[in-house]
């Protein structure tokens, strides 16, 4: 009796793992057609995700109040991300509007020669990113004053946004105020700081 109880509940383990993966499949696909191939947006294509994949989890005998603490429980982990992106729009319109940008423009004519400019790139967008915690941000603010620094000593452009780009990320990965690597370590419950130094190797 013990082994039929026991192949039973393997048996519903692997349906639930099923389960859970067409769950993760269909709503990815739902997200797309509706995004890139209906061009509606992502806002209805996710509602109607969500709403699948609550349905697949009342099929799986989940009851509505821990469908929605997974919800609540999830939101919560993403919020970190939400307000840093939030905080980084602010930052780079309030940097465009204050005549932030062509300031960074004229202190890197001062400061980096043509012999020097692509290292100094790499350095400054790391610095920079690590700073701030974001990729995107960096790019938009320091890496266009770098674009502009690039164009007038005449770099090509792909290596410019190269030196731009790779300084960008290291900072994306390392800070301890970037959105991905705060949303990873709440994700998987890892303490951030061991989250960053076990990403050093790699980064």
């Amino acid at each position: 009796e013990g082994g039929i109880i026991m192949s039973d509940a393997k048996v519903n383990e692997k349906n639930m793992i099923w389960l859970s993966l067409l769950s993760l499949l269909v709503s990815l696909l739902i997200v797309l057609w509706g995004g890139i191939v209906l061009r509606i947006g992502f806002l209805i294509p996710l509602l109607a995700a969500a709403t699948f994949a609550s349905m697949v989890g009342v099929l799986m005998r989940f009851s509505w109040a821990e469908i929605q603490q997974g919800i609540l429980s999830t939101i919560h982990k993403a919020m970190i991300a939400g307000i840093i992106l939030l905080l980084v729009g602010i930052l780079i319109g309030v940097w465009i509007a204050s005549g932030t940008i062509p300031y960074l423009i004229y202190l890197g004519l001062k400061i980096l020669t043509p012999g020097t400019f692509l290292l100094g790139a790499l350095i400054f967008t790391s610095i920079f990113s690590i700073a701030t915690g974001t990729s995107f941000g960096t790019i938009g603010t320091a890496g266009l004053a770098l674009m502009g620094i690039g164009e007038v000593l005449e770099y090509p452009a792909g290596l410019t946004v190269g030196a731009i780009v790779s300084g960008a990320y290291i900072g994306d990965k390392m800070s301890p105020a970037s959105d991905t690597t705060n949303v990873a370590s709440a994700i998987t419950d890892t303490h951030l700081f061991r989250h960053i130094y076990s990403m050093m190797y790699t980064t």
